[in-house]
């Protein structure tokens, strides 16, 4: 399993395309957990009805040996009767990562989903989607503007351009786990993704100012 991570330069995201066009290839192929949970997650079904809703074509009883395991494995299982209403930020992500377990695809697409939360919080996911990483050999593709985050979490981070988007270059990680964000190895790659990524700023930047001449 791989954890790959899409650094985006100057906001550009081609994340929802490639969902769309993974639909149409096939969506039972792929499990998508994305940030905006507040629109993704039904308002009115608990977290274990969220969760069955994913699990198709196999018997009841292993339906539900099924979802009292990811209830286990997501610290969800006292909240099971909860409506997203009654869930914080940190907890609706942990119903959104089960809900796309329940899918039981290969890929996990992960659209900036900590990108909301407090520091503390976001953290704490991180430590949970590395748990999760390892436990259920998913791969997984993960979307975000945070270089930390990147370096923390991926095997490989995957630059990309401003406008076309295009992938800049594929950068990949040797750092052992867990990580430290202060050790000299961290903040090299740091500096080195924080200078690509000003490039395709730069670049924004220009054309910004070009496109207000015109």
């Amino acid at each position: 399993p791989v954890i790959r991570h899409i650094l985006n330069s100057a906001g550009v995201s081609r994340f929802r395309e490639a969902q769309f066009e993974m639909v149409r290839l096939g969506i039972g192929l792929y499990g998508v957990a994305c940030n905006d949970t507040e629109q993704n997650l039904l308002q009115n079904v608990s977290t274990l009805k969220t969760i069955i809703s994913q699990i198709k074509k196999i018997p009841k009883a292993d339906i539900v040996e099924k979802v009292e395991t990811l209830l286990e494995k997501l610290q969800l299982r006292e909240f099971s009767d909860r409506f997203p209403k009654d869930l914080s930020g940190g907890m609706r992500q942990r119903v959104a990562i089960a809900r796309a377990l329940a899918l039981d695809s290969p890929i996990l697409l992960m659209d900036e989903p900590f990108g909301a939360l407090d520091a503390l919080t976001r953290r704490s996911l991180q430590e949970e989607l590395l748990r999760i990483w390892m436990e259920f050999k998913k791969t997984i593709v993960f979307v975000t503007h945070s270089i930390e985050e990147s370096i923390y979490l991926a095997d490989r981070i995957v630059v990309m351009t401003f406008r076309p988007g295009t992938i800049k270059q594929v950068v990949p990680i040797d750092l052992s786990r867990p990580r430290d964000v202060a050790s000299n190895c961290f903040i090299t790659i740091q500096k080195q993704l924080s200078q690509m990524v000003m490039e395709e700023q730069m670049r924004f930047q220009k054309d910004e100012v070009e496109h207000l001449r015109a």
